[in-house]
């Protein structure tokens, strides 16, 4: 085994490279994995990268919370991982030189054995967050792994809202997660759902299951979307955290329907206008835990009903090696993501 790997870092905001950083070493609870494939989060790496994260990150840090890698080696306590097993959203931890943004555009990283920790009794604080590393089905093609953490996120998300089956719906966003939110409330039986975003991301859109795409950029944007959803909403999904764009669209939701923020761009400062409302709304905001759907994912990637080539090209990818420059060439992407492949 070698002693240094390769890795997309974010130096200090606005500047990334690759750069070599050691191989991580693993405690009894946890598993080596060569990490096979990682994906760009137009969300999360963006912030990082340009310093608008909401909370602290130690610069300089590893890039990347969308990844799958094999296991390679195992800790003396691990029970619930073999070699040769593939777990998503692995990634190299940080060292007393690298932080870790959760790590996962490296060559090699770590996987924890949340469940063995926790039936030994060690202190939740330490296998609570690792719980989304999770064993992908073999039998799966692994490249639709990286996609799977949206995707558990989004369907989480929208079943700890409430009823979805028969519901009208607007997401607000057509990147990455507000496709997969779409996709997702379909899925959950949602009867029509509208995506408010880019025109360009029309056809994306529609494949994954939304009725219509709205152009955010419309002059009057609240009229445009009344034309486009006469009957109005059951429930609206911000996926991008923008209040400006979501009050716009308050006046459609009915009377007792369900508004969710996931989105970050607003962290600190989301301000929704409710006095265009003349009845009451219910603000559903009960997070995600993505062990929760993580079986229902798979199966519908096994059905079909999820693909990840409708997010990022999953035959032509990009190595590692050449990835310094990654969020750049995600602008000029024509998907909403990009794969990495972290063995080249």
């Amino acid at each position: 085994m070698k002693e240094l790997m390769r890795a997309l870092a974010v130096d200090s905001p606005g500047r990334t490279a690759i750069r070599e950083v050691p191989v991580p070493r693993i405690g009894a609870y946890e598993a080596l994995c060569r990490i096979l494939y990682c994906a760009t989060c137009s969300g999360t790496d963006r912030h990082i990268r340009d310093g608008t994260f909401p909370y602290p990150i130690s610069y300089p840090t590893i890039l990347g919370h969308e990844s799958v890698g094999e296991v390679v080696r195992l800790g003396d306590r691990v029970r619930y991982f073999r070699v040769g097993d593939l777990v998503t959203k692995v990634g190299a931890p940080a060292t007393d030189s690298m932080g870790s943004a959760w790590g996962g555009f490296a060559e090699y990283g770590v996987a924890r054995d949340f469940r063995a920790m926790q039936e030994d009794g060690l202190p939740a604080g330490e296998w609570a967050w690792p719980r989304y590393h999770l064993v992908w089905d073999v039998t799966l093609d692994p490249r639709q792994a990286p996609m799977a953490i949206t995707w558990r996120e989004t369907q989480s998300f929208l079943e700890r809202m409430g009823k979805i089956r028969g519901t009208r719906g607007l997401v607000i966003g057509s990147g990455g997660v507000g496709l997969s939110f779409a996709a997702c409330a379909r899925i959950l039986g949602a009867g029509d759902v509208t995506v408010l975003g880019n025109p360009a991301r029309t056809d994306r859109a529609l494949r994954v299951g939304s009725a219509r795409l709205v152009d955010h950029r419309s002059a009057d944007l609240e009229a445009a979307l009344g034309a486009s959803v006469p009957q109005g909403l059951d429930w609206i999904v911000d996926s991008v955290g923008n209040g400006a764009t979501a009050t716009a669209a308050l006046p459609l939701l009915h009377a007792d329907g369900m508004f969710s923020v996931y989105g970050m761009d607003q962290f600190n400062g989301y301000s929704l206008g409710i006095r265009r409302l003349t009845h009451s709304i219910r603000i559903r905001n009960e997070g995600y835990a993505e062990e929760e759907t993580h079986d229902r994912v798979q199966e519908s990637v096994r059905s079909g009903a999820l693909r990840a080539d409708a997010w990022y090209d999953v035959d032509t990818l990009l190595p590692l090696s050449q990835a310094g420059n990654l969020l750049e060439r995600l602008d000029r992407n024509g998907y909403p993501k990009i794969l990495v492949d972290c063995t080249r």
